[in-house]
């Protein structure tokens, strides 16, 4: 794999998203407080997102899955998926997210790089790429852009790319709202606040469709999980398309 080595920082696309992700407090923000046992993110992870993710990947009928875990952060989605495929790379801009990720001991190749950025990184292919948090939490502006640039990375028809958007519909932010104490009506101003972190994290609802989403990015809708994308939605390349 020709891009850009291990433990390199990205030029990196200019996105506020991306540079509150650099700051050091942040990995052990997501690992002891967003992903705390017996939290929300962590009941919504156990029981509905990773269930759906392993079926997804037992359906596919790839024998030596080559994998992507986008923004991989701190390795969590590695960590689940690597006893299931061939081959996992993991890709995030923020290096140290990558710190943490590298010290859960996964065989995984972890690049800090952008994709958008980073045409050699943009040229590999997989025949399964994840993408968890990512639509929900960033720019608008980048998510179309992300969306199609993954899409051109699925090696064939029976590929997949399997992704969240945590927070779309107004049932899921009231549920956000009650657990993390925001007003979910103001789009300005969600903020996530855990009990004694000390911490703020803003997020994002997400006014497009995720179906939308999916075909701005030149893929199709292979099956939802979920009438907010809480779980997941995997998607496969258009039929007929070049990607």
């Amino acid at each position: 794999m020709n891009i850009r080595n291990e433990g390199s920082s990205p030029a990196g696309t200019e996105s506020p998203y991306v540079a509150f992700h650099q700051q050091d407090w942040i990995p052990e923000f997501y690992d002891e407080v967003v992903y705390q046992p017996g939290g929300y993110d962590d009941h919504s992870w156990r029981m509905l997102q990773r269930p759906m993710l392993e079926r997804v990947v037992a359906a596919m009928p790839q024998r030596q899955i080559r994998c992507l875990d986008f923004a991989c952060g701190t390795g969590r989605i590695l960590s689940a998926v690597e006893p299931l495929v061939a081959k996992i790379v993991g890709i995030d801009t923020s290096e140290q997210m990558l710190s943490k990720a590298r010290a859960r001991g996964t065989s995984a190749r972890l690049f800090c790089t952008d994709i958008l950025i980073d045409e050699s990184a943009a040229r590999e292919k997989y025949d399964l790429i994840t993408a968890y948090r990512f639509f929900l939490n960033t720019e608008p502006e980048l998510r179309a852009r992300v969306m199609e640039k993954l899409a051109s990375m699925l090696d064939g028809p029976d590929a997949r790319l399997v992704f969240n958007v945590h927070g779309h519909v107004p049932q899921a932010a009231r549920l956000a709202s009650r657990k993390l104490n925001v007003d979910w009506r103001d789009p300005q101003a969600h903020r996530r606040r855990r009990a004694g972190s000390g911490r703020v994290a803003r997020f994002r609802p997400v006014p497009e469709s995720p179906l939308s989403l999916v075909a701005r990015g030149g893929v199709q809708m292979v099956r939802p999980g979920g009438r907010t994308y809480q779980v997941g939605a995997s998607v496969e390349p258009r039929r007929g398309n070049r990607l």
